[in-house]
């Protein structure tokens, strides 16, 4: 759609990491860049602002995957929350206060230090539905860690079975309890009850 790009993704995604790094405005990051040319005495163009902005909303990062895993591993999932900027004080003096800012969640599956797998959503999903991309990006897994959020009815360390087995233990003892008393105020009858106070 419309003309060519004149810049690379890795061009922009280098440029923007740039501006993470030294927390940049996107014109300091157009300077900054420029200068590295100069000083390295490279002719080579730099992207304005303008694309920087523009090609920063549909630039698709994929995080790259350092070193390799072979067999099952031991996977820990975590998610944390990624706060998002950019409503200035035009925007708030022209529309007023906004009822809340958005957010976004990264939901990464770590093992020995390398991570495994990822996701980024925004608030509203909850981190169980997750779990299952994380697992199947991880291919094989040995063992698995996570938090009670992403997990918030088992222990993934306690097997299925033992939890059906308490719950019907704890469903029969509960019954057979409650039926003793009830067996036996069945059994006395109101009228000799009042007889008897």
């Amino acid at each position: 759609f419309g003309r060519p790009k004149l810049y690379s993704d890795l061009a922009i995604e280098t440029a923007l990491s740039l501006r993470l790094i030294f927390k940049l405005p996107l014109r300091q990051t157009e300077g900054l860049l420029r200068s590295l040319f100069k000083l390295m005495n490279l002719d080579l163009l730099v992207p304005d602002h303008t694309t920087l902005s523009r090609r920063s909303d549909t630039l698709n990062i994929k995080l790259k995957r350092m070193g390799s895993m072979t067999g099952p591993i031991d996977l820990v999932i975590d998610s944390t929350g990624l706060s998002i900027h950019g409503e200035g004080r035009w925007t708030l003096h022209k529309h007023g206060k906004r009822k809340r800012r958005g957010w976004r969640k990264l939901h990464i599956g770590v093992s020995d230090g390398l991570i495994v797998a990822s996701q980024l959503t925004d608030e509203r999903v909850p981190d169980g539905s997750i779990a299952p991309n994380l697992i199947k990006q991880a291919d094989s897994i040995n063992a698995l860690t996570a938090d009670s959020s992403t997990f918030p009815y088992t222990n993934p360390t306690v097997p299925l079975s033992y939890i059906a087995a308490a719950l019907i233990l704890m469903i029969t003892l509960g019954t057979l309890i409650g039926l003793i008393p009830a067996q036996r105020a069945v059994s006395i009858k109101p009228i000799d009850a009042l007889r008897e106070e």
